[in-house]
């Protein structure tokens, strides 16, 4: 996958052009890494799904690059204050809304997101509730009596498994 001259630009004009990028197939499971950045081995990875409809989301996608460069200029600082001074540097200068950012957000995660989720899942919960479903990628082993609605703590119930 190919990314953009102006992504390589952009790692060199905020100060960190010994980084490479690649890309990251993160898209089935509940936790999904949107970007990743190493910064021992000097790479950034986006997210497949997220690369491939940056045009559809160019807000979620810049930001998701920017909180990554962010990491890179400054390494082993986490999401400390330094941190999150030098990623709220970067969106202002490059203009982000954050109102924009979580809508786009937001909308990859139903649009994209859940349906990758629906294709892999290997389980799927459902909060009595709400009605909400969760679909896992793993099989989960416990009793279900430990898994709970984040939203309303109502006991989880399991509705479809993958017969093995």
């Amino acid at each position: 996958m190919k990314f953009p001259e102006k992504d390589y630009c952009l790692l060199k004009s905020e100060g960190v052009p010994e980084y490479t990028m690649g890309v990251t197939n993160s898209g089935g499971g509940n936790q999904t890494q949107l970007g990743v950045c190493f910064y021992r081995k000097k790479i950034i990875k986006m997210n497949k799904h997220l690369i491939l409809h940056r045009d559809k989301y160019p807000n979620a996608y810049l930001s998701t690059f920017l909180h990554e460069i962010a990491h890179a200029q400054m390494p082993r600082e986490n999401h400390n204050w330094r941190w999150k001074m030098a990623f709220n540097k970067l969106k202002m200068k490059y203009g982000l809304d954050e109102n924009k950012v979580k809508a786009e957000n937001k909308l990859f995660n139903e649009e994209v997101l859940k349906e990758l989720r629906k294709k892999y899942a290997k389980q799927i919960w459902k909060c009595p509730m709400s009605d909400k479903l969760i679909y896992y990628k793993k099989i989960k082993k416990y009793p279900v009596h430990r898994y709970r609605c984040k939203t309303c703590k109502s006991v989880m119930e399991e509705v479809w498994r993958v017969e093995k």
